[in-house]
C-alpha cells in the first residue's frame, strides 16, 4: 500500500527485520514498535477505504465526489400557477 508514495508495508517489513536483528532493543522496547507498526498499518488501510468499497454511507464519505446540481429558474417559496 502506497501514501504519497511511500510504500508502507515495504518500510514495515524493513522496520520488523531491523528490530529482530537489534540484539540490544529490550524485549518490552521490541513489543512496543510491533504495536506501533500495527497501528500504522491499520491507520493506513483506513484511508483506502470509501463509501465505495466499505461499509461507509455515502452521506459519511467524506471524500465522495458530490453531484452538482444546477441552479433552477424559479424562485425559492411558492409557485404562482393558473388559477382554475
Amino acid at each position: 500500500m502506497n501514501l504519497s508514495g511511500i510504500n508502507i508495508t515495504e518500510v514495515v517489513e524493513r522496520t520488523k527485520a531491523l528490530l529482530q536483528n537489534d540484539a540490544d532493543a529490550s524485549p518490552a522496547l521490541k513489543a512496543s514498535i510491533e504495536l506501533i507498526l500495527l497501528v500504522v498499518v491499520l491507520l493506513a488501510q483506513r484511508l483506502g477505504l470509501n463509501s465505495q468499497n466499505s461499509s461507509i454511507p455515502p452521506s459519511k464519505d467524506s471524500n465522495r465526489k458530490k453531484s452538482s446540481s444546477k441552479p433552477s429558474d424559479k424562485k425559492a417559496g411558492v409557485q404562482i400557477g393558473p388559477h382554475v
